[in-house]
């Protein structure tokens, strides 16, 4: 009888398991899709450009990338929504200039 007993509680404590990690996977899955959801509706808000050695080195400005990621201030990154800027063909752009070497763009939560 107890063997009984004690494989129906074991049964049990696997059951509630199983709940509790489902319970635990929907609210994560919510609140990614959330942040996402949020996220790409995020406008950027700033643009910020690092020019390593840049004291050292005149070959490029941030006034010149900045220039080059416009289009010449025809194009708008600043309320831009994130969703929609291509990181990617923005590191290609500038490394098409022979004076960088490399190139790194990147989106945070802030926009």
């Amino acid at each position: 009888m107890k063997k009984w007993i004690d494989a129906i509680k074991n049964k049990l404590k696997a059951t509630h398991r199983y709940w509790i990690y489902g319970g635990v996977s929907i609210c994560l899955l919510f609140i990614l899709s959330f942040a996402s959801a949020t996220h790409s509706s995020i406008n950027c808000r700033s643009v910020d450009v690092l020019i390593t050695d840049e004291n050292e080195y005149h070959f490029v400005s941030q006034k010149e990338i900045l220039n080059t990621l416009t289009n010449q201030g025809t194009e708008q990154i600043v309320g831009f929504p994130i969703s929609g800027i291509q990181l990617k063909n923005i590191e290609n752009t500038l490394l098409q200039n022979s004076f960088i070497s490399s190139a790194e763009a990147y989106i945070n939560m802030k926009g």
